[in-house]
């Protein structure tokens, strides 16, 4: 970083900590957002009612390398061990995945109380309000 041109990050606070942590004061630094932008979700309730089935999402991309299984495992665990156990709905928003590994991931998991559900990429609006709908983010 101390031979870089120009420091990006997402917040002034991160440039200048960057800036200072290559001890170069004269250092330009640029503010690039993240997409995160507050007027966006003033229109979503903050107590929203949520989905009835117990639900999770998960927003992004799901690489072949992270082991999504692991986590189902760990929610179906959790989930069998209260009372009454519920139906699970977990959400994947905006998640490409080859078709084999989503029907190996509803093989795995569907006989089990857990209903996988599968969206593209969808607009901000209605990614943020599916979000809002569910119990927890992951």
């Amino acid at each position: 970083m101390s031979s870089a041109t120009m420091i990006t990050s997402v917040s002034d606070h991160y440039v200048n900590k960057i800036v200072r942590l290559v001890d170069k004061p004269n250092q330009q630094g640029l503010v690039v957002e993240n997409g995160f932008f507050d007027e966006e979700h003033r229109h979503l309730e903050v107590n929203q009612e949520k989905y009835k089935n117990l639900t999770f999402v998960y927003v992004g991309s799901l690489y072949i390398s992270q082991n999504i299984e692991a986590l189902l495992e760990a929610v179906l665990k959790a989930t069998t061990l209260m009372k009454d156990a519920p139906q699970v709905d977990f959400i994947f928003l905006g998640t490409p995945l080859s078709k084999a590994r989503k029907e190996g991931l509803i093989k795995s998991f569907s006989s089990h109380k857990v209903n996988l559900i599968f969206y593209n990429r969808l607009p901000k609006t209605e990614a943020l309000e599916i979000q809002s709908k569910c119990h927890y983010a992951v």
